[in-house]
């Protein structure tokens, strides 16, 4: 005899895991939905995984769906959903190395270092937080080798990724001190200024290394160097505003990323520099962004952040 019950629970529980995956609903939301405990949707959605379900991209599929793939992805990791989105990269490029684009793979590589920094900004232990930091410089590494085999054609990724690999390099030096940490930090100033001066795109999109040089310049004792430096890349997001927006049909949800990374990083020197007031603005119109994109995530994490050290 059919056990329809066991069938029903098949099928709500894959319900659960694909809603789950496809969204940004936490499992409290689908505790509600299911009447079941936050626990046993956790269960639910773990055991899934381990299953394999749940996989939507093949050699086979189209260039246009393995776009929309990664995108989800990439909107699952600003929604916080690590896990999924870093299996979906996975697919992603297992699907550019069979169909050979490698123009694609170097750009999923590099979306993959994020979620790797992102694991470690949530994981507590040291030695843990080490290996994720680990794990981004080999992956963005590993992309500039790929990049560097043809450097005229990937020139312009070249630089893009010497900024993530910056990025990760910062990180490294927060948990060091003394010559490790000029080193690290000094490294990481270089790849950012050869990225600003050289990477292609709008006057806009320089705005994105100059916030991380800003960074860097303030962990140095560049105090003046760094407030100088992220008004420069103000000014920058306002002259090339036009020709980001009228030249790629992501050129908003940039531009978003852009400037509100430059007010996060006005909100924590203004804190470290005992400004509260210039901190609580910065960092309130952070969290004050409409975000129906999901990708102000982290940053909106990172300004809260600032307004709770008050």
């Amino acid at each position: 005899m059919k056990d329809t019950r066991s069938d029903f629970k098949v099928g709500r529980n894959q319900k659960i895991f694909e809603e789950y995956a496809g969204t940004d609903t936490s499992f409290n939301k689908l505790a509600k939905k299911y009447d079941l405990s936050p626990q046993r949707v956790q269960m639910i959605v773990s055991d899934a995984k381990k299953k394999g379900l749940g996989r939507k991209l093949s050699s086979k599929s189209s260039k246009k769906d393995r776009e929309q793939y990664k995108n989800r992805a990439v909107e699952l990791r600003e929604s916080g959903k690590l896990d999924f989105s870093m299996r979906m990269f996975d697919e992603v490029i297992a699907y550019d190395k069979e169909n050979k684009n490698v123009c694609g793979l170097i750009d999923v590589m590099g979306h993959k270092r994020i979620v790797y920094s992102l694991m470690a900004d949530t994981e507590k232990d040291k030695a843990k937080r080490s290996e994720y930091l680990k794990d981004a410089a080999e992956t963005t590494l590993a992309a500039l080798q790929i990049a560097k085999k043809t450097p005229k054609e990937f020139l312009n990724h070249i630089y893009i990724l010497q900024i993530h690999l910056a990025s990760v390099l910062i990180r490294q030096a927060e948990s060091e001190s003394g010559k490790k940490k000029q080193e690290l930090l000094t490294k990481s100033l270089q790849l950012l200024n050869d990225s600003a001066k050289n990477i292609k795109g709008s006057k806009a999109h320089k705005a994105w290394p100059m916030e991380k040089i800003a960074g860097v310049q303030y962990l140095l004792g560049k105090k003046d160097d760094s407030v100088k430096t992220l008004n420069q890349a103000l000014e920058h997001i306002y002259e090339g505003y036009d020709e980001e927006m009228n030249g790629s049909d992501q050129g908003r949800i940039k531009i978003k990323i852009w400037l509100n990374g430059i007010l996060v990083r006005y909100a924590q020197i203004c804190v470290s520099e005992k400004k509260p007031l210039l901190a609580e603005i910065y960092a309130s119109s952070v969290m004050n962004c409409p975000d129906a994109d999901k990708v102000l995530v982290s940053m909106k994490r990172d300004a809260k952040k600032v307004l709770e050290s008050f």
